[in-house]
């Protein structure tokens, strides 16, 4: 038990369940292994993911793009009067302040790609390189038994005033399908629910993302991150249609193009996690939502305890 961490697998584990496991300190074996097929997963030169497909899929869990990290900043001598001026501009006179004044900066391979398998996942890490960041680094963790995935992405920001925009991406295969957002606790459909005049460039969101395609049901599952664009970044763009790829989901980790009322600057380290499962059915908005749950919810441990629990601890240990 290095530095005094144990990692163990349990399953299946009920909701609200309670188990008692007594640690020996002799070797063990494993009880339960992933059966049957493992997922197909191709990699890139840098040996990080680029898909994954478990039997019976016809399309793969994410494709090429899997927490790529992407920023936006303004190219101006003042650049908020610059992000005003886009804002109050229309039609091509827009376009044209957009490209010439925001910059789309991708965070790059800063190395090879660790992988380690386990008894039932896959993972995958791999550090990234950005001008904004002192370091970066994601991990992608990969179950055997299921179609599911776990994304986590750690940074540490920079100190900076100026205006910008940190995303991460997720690209799924549903481009040509809008999902259903989770908004509390209701679902809703973008562009189509909303009323006229709404904001579109992104989206508040309180958990998840659910895809429904003839291939399948797509649930991406945010824990930290509550706004989401589609497509791209749309910093004051004002868009009224969906974009081409609406599969591409990005989440927003930091934004302060928009003047705050609290301080613009928050640098240091941060980290983000992300859940993506594949289901051949998934009924509705409360069926996704419970899922979604589910994905996020972590064991309570209480380890030796001296004497016997309590009945209040019990009573209240899964209450939120």
């Amino acid at each position: 038990m290095a530095n005094r961490f144990a990692r163990f697998w349990v399953e299946p584990l009920d909701a609200a369940g309670l188990r008692r496991y007594v640690l020996h300190r002799e070797p063990g074996t494993e009880s339960v292994r992933a059966s049957g097929p493992p997922p197909t997963v191709p990699t890139d030169a840098h040996g990080w993911p680029v898909s994954a497909t478990w039997p019976g899929m016809q399309q793969p869990l994410f494709t090429s793009g899997l927490g790529d990290f992407v920023s936006v900043r303004v190219n101006a001598f003042a650049p908020r009067w610059a992000l005003q001026d886009i804002w109050g501009a229309a039609g091509a006179a827009k376009r044209q302040l957009q490209e010439e004044k925001l910059a789309f900066i991708a965070g790059t391979p800063g190395g090879p790609t660790a992988f380690e398998e386990t008894p039932h996942t896959l993972r995958y890490t791999q550090p990234l390189e950005h001008p904004r960041l002192a370091w970066a680094t994601r991990r992608l963790e990969i179950w055997k038994r299921e179609p599911r995935a776990r994304l986590t992405f750690r940074l540490n920001r920079r100190s900076s005033f100026d205006p910008e925009l940190l995303c991460v991406v997720s690209p799924l295969p549903c481009d040509g399908t809008l999902p259903r957002l989770s908004s509390g606790g209701l679902g809703f459909t973008p562009f189509s629910d909303q009323m006229p005049g709404t904001c579109r460039d992104y989206f508040a969101i309180d958990g998840w993302a659910h895809y429904a395609t003839p291939s399948g049901h797509w649930l991406w599952v945010t824990r930290d991150a509550p706004l989401i664009t589609l497509d791209g970044p749309h910093p004051k763009s004002r868009i009224t249609a969906p974009p081409p790829r609406t599969g591409r989901l990005l989440a927003i980790l930091f934004d302060n193009f928009w003047y705050t009322n609290f301080q613009g600057d928050s640098p240091g380290v941060m980290e983000f996690q992300f859940d993506l499962v594949w289901r051949a059915e998934l009924a509705d908005d409360r069926e996704a939502d419970a899922l979604a749950q589910t994905l996020t919810t972590d064991p309570v441990i209480v380890l030796n305890p001296a004497l016997p629990e309590h009945p209040l601890l019990l009573e209240h240990l899964f209450r939120p």
